[in-house]
């Protein structure tokens, strides 16, 4: 525990969080699982996918500025919540689908919001793996089934590493965590 406290410190910026869980997953699921690091990873995957829409996404913000200036707010709402939808909706439904799929799978040692952390550090490296794709789009180079095929294979590996965190946790922890 007391490696926890100490890696989650030296883990205290969002970068550096989201290089842990590319570079050293063990570490930075642990950390996500640990006390100190409870809520970072979902505040980190939230940023991420936040930066993929303004990135990857910047007509519609474009777009609903001229609407907001026109006085079209609920249609610059609509037209940023329509046009983000393609790129969210696949990373939102593997993390409430995975977050599922793994406090079932941790049993008696489960724990909805720490198996949803351990979840988004997972998740990390298919929403970094589709920025980069985007990336190399613009360069005009089509990687897209390659960065599909890393992306999700990467990230359901960590997702058994998270497996592998959440069953070893002892049970006297879990049982206070639920009261």
């Amino acid at each position: 525990m007391a490696v926890a406290r100490k890696n989650s410190a030296v883990l205290g910026r969002w970068s550096t969080r989201i290089g842990a869980a590319l570079v050293a997953p063990v570490l930075a699921l642990r950390i996500s699982d640990s006390p100190a690091g409870r809520g970072c990873s979902s505040s980190d995957i939230t940023l991420l996918l936040l930066l993929a829409v303004v990135a990857l996404k910047t007509e519609l913000f474009a777009t609903a500025g001229w609407m907001l200036r026109d006085g079209d707010y609920s249609e610059a709402l609509t037209v940023l919540m329509v046009g983000s939808r393609e790129l969210l909706i696949m990373p939102i439904i593997l993390l409430l689908g995975g977050s599922v799929l793994l406090s079932l799978l941790a049993g008696r040692r489960r724990s909805l919001a720490r198996d949803f952390d351990l979840v988004c550090v997972a998740l990390t490296p298919l929403v970094v793996v589709e920025l980069v794709h985007a990336l190399i789009a613009l360069a005009g180079v089509d990687v897209h089934f390659a960065s599909v095929i890393v992306g999700y294979t990467w990230s359901a590996a960590l997702l058994l590493l998270a497996l592998g965190q959440a069953r070893q946790r002892p049970l006297e922890a879990t049982k206070a965590a639920s009261v």
